[in-house]
């Protein structure tokens, strides 16, 4: 079973990671590292 941060860096990856990048003007790979680092932070605000 995948854990809560497999299955949320799944989903806010590829196409999705994409979008946010076209939509506020980034480069892929910056709006992919700055998902990346957020994740740990979204689990943490769920677990509350």
């Amino acid at each position: 079973m995948a854990s809560l941060f497999e299955v949320l860096a799944s989903q806010l990856g590829g196409s999705a990671a994409d979008t946010i990048s076209r939509q506020l003007g980034t480069d892929q790979r910056q709006t992919k590292t700055a998902i990346a680092a957020s994740i740990p932070s979204l689990i943490e605000a769920l677990s509350r």
